[in-house]
């Protein structure tokens, strides 16, 4: 199922993911929004999100983009059209640790099975902790992929994935480095671009919309679409619509309850989202 909205053809919506789950922003308290506080430099800031378990349709862009606002970081893009709707998905590439982004890391994996024929694919994060044989927790971050057929597409299997080295810092604590294994994931994110260009999927056709929407889409969106140089023009916007707009997707009843719990912290993962 797509993210659910009320016919609004040609909307195009800015997605992020937190706590296993899509969300976008808002600059108020919409309906279906939960208050979501956080610290930016050295201040505690409120911002607005709604969340989504899942998002469908026909994959039409994949790209790897610089930040607009840090140029340092970038960021992973996925653009998923339907009939009525273009959502925007996107993913800091890299923690503030210098490791890849547990969920960039598995949606690549998870790519790499994907076949690019044009099908509708679900798109869905989960992030929870599993209980191992020896009775240790590990958590488990990603983005699951879904079919046509309704098959759940399994993550490829890597064999030699560098690990970090340690380096001492200027005062001499252990520092990981994690310069080889990033690499080693920018290269499969460069064939699986490349596969995707290959199969010449590109913008869903719509007709023109009935209404004028009151977002904007960014400017260099299809001319840049699959190309690793630079962020679309535009950067995403908060939705400042009527809540009348849009229905958030099912969801269990404590997903907003827990927005505001906090984010599950493991040596390679944080959320860095300042917003």
């Amino acid at each position: 199922m797509a993210k659910q909205v009320t016919e609004n053809r040609g909307e195009r919506s800015y997605l992020f993911i937190a706590k296993g789950k899509f969300f976008e922003t808002a600059k108020a308290l919409l309906d279906g929004f939960v208050e979501h506080n956080y610290e930016f430099a050295g201040e505690t800031k409120t911002s607005f999100r709604r969340y989504y378990d899942n998002v469908s349709g026909k994959l039409t862009q994949v790209g790897l983009y610089k930040d607009r606002f840090n140029t340092k970081n970038w960021n992973l893009v996925l653009v998923v059209e339907d009939e009525d709707e273009t959502n925007q998905i996107t993913i800091p590439w890299k923690t503030s640790k210098g490791s890849i982004n547990l969920y960039a890391r598995n949606l690549v994996a998870r790519l790499e099975n994907v076949s690019f024929d044009g099908n509708p694919i679900t798109l869905a994060p989960f992030e929870f902790k599993s209980t191992e044989d020896d009775g240790s927790e590990k958590l488990r971050i990603g983005v699951g992929i879904t079919d046509v057929t309704g098959e759940k597409l399994k993550a490829a299997f890597y064999e030699g994935i560098p690990k970090p080295t340690i380096t001492k810092d200027d005062v001499g604590e252990d520092v990981k480095v994690y310069t080889d294994q990033n690499k080693f994931y920018y290269g499969k994110l460069l064939a699986i671009i490349e596969k995707f260009k290959a199969s010449g999927q590109g913008p869903v056709v719509r007709e023109k919309a009935e209404t004028t929407s009151t977002a904007t889409a960014p400017a260099a969106a299809t001319a840049t679409a699959n190309v690793v140089k630079e962020e679309p023009k535009e950067t995403p916007k908060a939705a400042e619509k009527p809540a009348t707009e849009k229905k958030a997707a099912k969801e269990p009843a404590a997903a907003a309850a827990a927005s505001n719990a906090d984010p599950i912290d493991p040596e390679e993962f944080n959320d860095d989202l300042p917003f």
